[in-house]
């Protein structure tokens, strides 16, 4: 019985709760560390209308790190305690968007 793909079984009900229950998504890598070197390349266009991005690449702990940006600053210096997201790619290591922050040390302001 062929029936719309809102109505199922009981038993594809079933099976589809399961598959949703087991699925684990990738774990969600932090970093935080001195940043030690800020190299910017770009602007960069993929395709007509779309709006010009910088990649920069962000070398923290002897890692090197990937962010695209729409920006060819970032308002951060080398030195600086970094603090971000990442993922593990198959070419590199890419920081979230929107997750990369300068960590605040409550000792330096007394």
């Amino acid at each position: 019985m062929a029936g719309c793909w809102l109505c199922k079984t009981g038993e594809e009900k079933q099976m589809a709760r399961h598959l949703r229950r087991n699925f684990k998504k990738q774990q969600k890598l932090m970093a935080r560390g001195v940043l030690q070197k800020h190299v910017s390349d770009g602007p960069h266009t993929e395709w007509l209308g779309m709006p010009e991005y910088w990649i920069h690449k962000l070398t923290v702990d002897d890692k090197e790190f990937t962010y695209f940006a729409n920006t060819p600053d970032l308002g951060i210096n080398e030195g600086q305690t970094l603090v971000f997201r990442y993922q593990e790619t198959t070419k590199d290591l890419r920081i979230e968007k929107r997750s990369l922050a300068v960590a605040v040390d409550p000792s330096e302001y007394a």
